[in-house]
């Protein structure tokens, strides 16, 4: 699966900035399992005094849930759901990037706005059902 990069936020008041040591992260899928354990990697204070945090996060383009910030032994919290984010960003990613037909496999694939990076792959069928690359009626994700 590809991932995505997605710069987080968290304001957890200014009564709780300079400590950017202790901020630390995870994410929480929609099923409440923790897809990414607590992590401070990365982390910084956006403004000197604010109590604002965030990072950039390497995120799977299929992954659904929340973003659970924390001041480390503290009952300071904050939460973000983060789904939408994720899927405006995946599909920017896929109308930016570069896309192309392949002939031989009759598979158009789909790639980050880098032109490198292969987000997705769907198989071409025509309106037999058939693998074509010519006459293309149908497509269906390859897994």
């Amino acid at each position: 699966m590809a991932n995505i990069s997605l710069f987080l936020t968290a304001n957890l008041g200014a009564a709780n900035s300079g400590v950017s040591g202790s901020i630390g992260y995870r994410l929480v899928n929609t099923l409440g399992t923790e897809s990414l354990p607590r992590t401070n990697s990365g982390v910084f204070e956006l403004s000197n005094g604010s109590g604002i945090y965030g990072a950039s996060v390497s995120i799977d383009t299929h992954f659904s849930g929340s973003v659970i910030w924390d001041r480390q032994s503290t009952s300071v919290f904050a939460a973000e759901e983060i789904s939408n984010a994720v899927d405006t960003r995946y599909t920017r990613y896929l109308t930016d990037g570069r896309w192309k037909i392949e002939e031989s496999t009759k598979q158009m694939v789909f790639y980050a706005p880098d032109n490198t990076t292969e987000l997705i792959r769907y198989n071409l069928k025509d309106r037999n059902e058939n693998l074509s690359f010519e006459e293309v009626f149908h497509r269906t994700k390859v897994n």
